[in-house]
């Protein structure tokens, strides 16, 4: 949180995110997870009773940005969504992540892929390190429910989002099925997991933001999200961001 006060005292799951720093059997062991389709499926549909197809149908708005966009996707872990993106895109795509472990493999596969308009950048979720109103778009795809205190980073996703920008991702929640309840119990004593909170009281933070256009999808033991911010503010900081940014090879000039 932005203001270091924690909606979860005692900071009891600050464990989580020093492993997921510096863990590498973590790091590779999720990352050979979520690129394995077949063990994607399985994984989605036995711990959690969802479908991956469908979350991956959810998140494939990545690839859809209008030009000139400014996208913060966070956190990025190896890059998984920038599959959804294709090589010339006009647009400016941060890829930010605590883990500097998770951010090596992001940049190899934004080379891989040829996506230089990617700038990959450590950042903690909860203190971003970007203006207010900075992005046009923040994704948050699987990841709120492995931070310390997801409320004070969905608040930080919200803040550095500009009037009427999107947000979208998804995140484990407890309370749905008895199966999944006890994988976040065992998730969380390995550090895997953070706080983890229900569909309704996730809903509950949205609306506290006065986020608009709000659509909750649950996908068994997972909730997709998707809304938007209030028009209300400047935008200053997208500028000054597009600014700093590095042109894509195909926007320099020769």
């Amino acid at each position: 949180m932005a203001d270091g006060v924690s909606s979860y005292p005692g900071g009891q799951f600050a464990a989580v995110s020093k492993r997921w720093r510096s863990s590498r059997r973590l790091v590779a062991g999720w990352e050979y997870g979520v690129r394995s389709a077949r063990i994607a499926r399985l994984y989605a549909r036995i711990a959690f009773g969802a479908d991956s197809r469908r979350l991956a149908r959810h998140a494939s708005v990545a690839g859809a940005f209008p030009p000139g966009s400014l996208v913060l996707d966070v956190p990025s872990g190896g890059g998984i969504l920038l599959r959804t993106l294709r090589p010339g895109r006009p647009i400016h795509y941060v890829a930010a992540d605590l883990s500097p472990l998770m951010l090596a493999r992001a940049r190899d596969e934004a080379a891989s892929l040829g996506l230089d308009f990617v700038k990959c950048q450590e950042a903690d979720a909860a203190a971003l390190p970007f203006g207010d109103g900075t992005f046009d778009a923040v994704l948050s795809y699987t990841g709120l429910h492995c931070f310390p205190d997801p409320r004070a980073a969905l608040r930080e996703m919200i803040r550095v989002l500009r009037p009427d920008g999107r947000l979208r991702g998804s995140l484990v929640v407890r309370g749905e099925r008895v199966v999944s309840d006890m994988v976040i119990r065992i998730c969380q004593r390995q550090k895997i997991f953070g706080a983890v909170e229900t569909a309704q009281q996730f809903g509950s933070w949205l609306a506290e933001e006065d986020m608009r256009r709000t659509r909750l999808e649950r996908h068994g033991s997972i909730l997709a999200f998707s809304c938007r911010k209030p028009q209300d503010e400047s935008g200053a900081g997208a500028r000054e961001f597009t600014r700093a940014l590095p042109q894509p090879a195909h926007r320099r000039r020769t």
